[in-house]
C-alpha cells in the first residue's frame, strides 16, 4: 500500500471516490480517493473541517441517478467542491434543474439515453470553469473537456465513462486525441471516471506512458470478482503534487 507524506508549501486539493465499497482516501496537494458508505461522508466532513481551505474534488459510479439524487444531494452538502457522476442514465425528459444544488453551478451534462451511460460535473460557484466545446469527439466517445482554475492554476479535467461493450483501443485513441487537441491546459490533466479497465491493461498503458500519467488509486473499486478490479480511475500528470495515498 503506497503512502506518500512529505511537506508542502502549496494549498492542498483533496479528490475523492464515493463509488463502488471499499473505504479510504488520497489527500493531496492536489487530488483525493474514497469509496461510498455512510463512514466515507463522515471522514469526507471530518476532511472538511480539518482543511476548510482546500478543495475536495470527488467521484461516484451512481448506477442511475434519478431516484437517489435527494439522498446523494443530501450526502453531498457543502463536503465536496467539484464531482464527477457516471453512468446518470438520462435523457432529455429530466431537466437540469431537476439536478440542482444548492452552492453548486448547474451540472455540466452528457446523456446517452435511460438506460445506459451519462456524466453529471458539480463544481461549486466559487470555483472558476468552463465547458470545451470540442467538436472534435464523437457522439459515443464519454467525456467532457472541462477547464478549471484552481489555486491559480489551469487544469485540464476530463471526466469520463467507457461502457464495457466499448473497443478500448477506440476509445483511448479518442481520449488521447482530446489531450493532444489542448495542449495548453496539458500541463495539469485530470482524468477522472469509469474506465471499465485497469491501470495493467495494455490500453490504459498506452494511455499512461504517453502523458506520463500517473494513478491515485491502489486498490479495488468493482467487486464483481472475488478479488475485486480497480476500474475506477483518477490519473494525473501531477504526481508531485500528493503528499499521501492510501486505499
Amino acid at each position: 500500500m503506497p503512502n506518500y507524506d512529505q511537506n508542502s508549501e502549496h494549498e492542498s486539493i483533496i479528490g475523492v471516490d464515493t463509488s463502488n465499497g471499499t473505504s479510504g482516501y488520497i489527500e493531496s496537494q492536489y487530488v483525493v480517493n474514497m469509496e461510498a458508505n455512510t463512514d466515507c461522508f463522515e471522514e469526507m466532513k471530518m476532511l472538511r473541517l480539518k482543511y476548510p481551505k482546500k478543495v475536495i474534488i470527488g467521484y461516484i459510479n451512481i448506477n442511475s441517478i434519478r431516484n437517489k439524487f435527494e439522498n446523494f444531494s443530501q450526502m453531498i452538502g457543502d463536503k465536496i467542491d467539484l464531482l464527477t457522476v457516471a453512468e446518470t442514465k438520462l435523457d432529455s425528459s429530466f431537466p437540469s434543474s431537476q439536478f440542482r444544488i444548492k452552492g453548486f453551478k448547474p451540472p455540466i451534462r452528457l446523456d446517452i439515453n435511460k438506460s445506459s451511460g451519462g456524466l453529471l460535473v458539480y463544481i461549486k460557484e466559487n470555483l472558476l470553469c468552463r465547458k470545451i466545446e470540442d467538436f472534435g469527439i464523437p457522439n459515443d466517445i464519454q467525456t467532457i473537456p472541462i477547464e478549471i482554475n484552481i489555486r491559480k492554476q489551469k487544469w485540464l479535467l476530463l471526466p469520463i465513462y467507457r461502457s464495457p461493450s466499448q473497443d478500448p483501443h477506440y476509445f483511448i485513441d479518442n481520449i488521447c486525441a482530446v489531450i493532444d487537441r489542448h495542449t495548453s491546459l496539458s500541463e495539469n490533466v485530470l482524468l477522472i471516471g469509469d474506465f471499465n479497465m485497469e491501470i495493467s491493461d495494455q490500453e490504459m498503458s498506452i494511455l499512461i506512458n504517453t502523458y506520463n500519467l500517473f494513478s491515485l488509486f491502489k486498490g479495488p473499486t468493482c467487486f464483481k470478482t472475488p478479488k475485486g478490479r480497480s476500474i475506477d480511475l483518477m490519473v494525473t500528470n501531477r504526481k508531485q503534487s500528493f503528499i499521501k495515498s492510501f486505499i
